[in-house]
């Protein structure tokens, strides 16, 4: 059988992380007593409000945040600002914890527009004790409800009766392989298999031909977005 060519564009996007600034190290303070940047979360669910105070030394590097006194039924929970970020991106989050009871790391979300896009689907739960423990998080930046997001902020929310403190966090945003919401095509024209010297013209590229080499275009559809071009093709030499 003869090898079959696979006319590809390949484009390559650099895939690489870069810290942003959260302040993790909560040294920065601002005229309310709280690290720059982060704040607590105002929302109605969460009153009765709890405590949140910097801790002076706390961290390994720096001072620790602590959220204690939680009495609301949905919890308590506290932010940081918002940053840049599109569909696709993820974020990445190293830090120490310790306390009591669960908590769960999400993103919100605003537009390109600075419009509010609701709160992320997803939510990393993770549980504390007395003890120093450390933990990665991973989180994507998805679009919401109002469109295409912009921008994202950080929340961590604890159980009511719960306590967190936080030390020593790092974030970095990674820039997605894919970003942005188009879905992947869902409809192919495949034209095989050719010989293995056979070009096509720069018309042929430009359209959809009927036939490309003599050989009448047949479509499918992808299956959970992949491609078999085993069962299309055959095993190949």
């Amino acid at each position: 059988m003869k090898n079959l060519p696979l006319f590809l564009l390949l484009i390559s996007l650099s895939v690489f992380s870069a810290e942003f600034a959260v302040n993790g190290n909560f040294e920065e303070l601002g005229s309310n007593g709280l690290p720059v940047n982060w704040m607590k979360n105002s929302w109605s669910g969460y009153k009765p409000e709890c405590t949140l105070e910097v801790v002076k030394g706390g961290g390994l590097k720096g001072n620790s945040l602590r959220m204690t006194n939680i009495q609301a039924k949905r919890g308590a929970a506290f932010n940081t600002t918002f940053y840049p970020g599109i569909c696709g991106d993820s974020v990445r989050l190293s830090f120490r914890a310790r306390g009591k009871g669960t908590t769960k790391v999400h993103l919100y979300f605003k537009t390109k527009t600075g419009e509010w896009n609701f709160k992320s689907p997803q939510e990393v739960p993770f549980t504390t004790h007395d003890e120093w423990n450390h933990f990665a998080i991973t989180l994507t930046v998805l679009n919401g409800k109002a469109g295409e997001t912009g921008s994202f902020d950080i929340g961590f929310e604890t159980e009511m009766g719960g306590e967190l403190e936080l030390s020593d966090l790092t974030a970095d945003l990674v820039p997605g392989e894919y970003r942005g919401s188009e879905p992947f095509p869902q409809n192919w024209t495949l034209f095989g298999p050719v010989d293995k010297d056979f070009m096509p013209s720069q018309a042929e590229l430009n359209t959809l031909p009927t036939t490309l080499a003599g050989i009448s275009g047949r479509k499918f559809k992808p299956i959970s977005n992949t491609l078999d071009f085993a069962k299309l093709f055959g095993p190949g030499e």
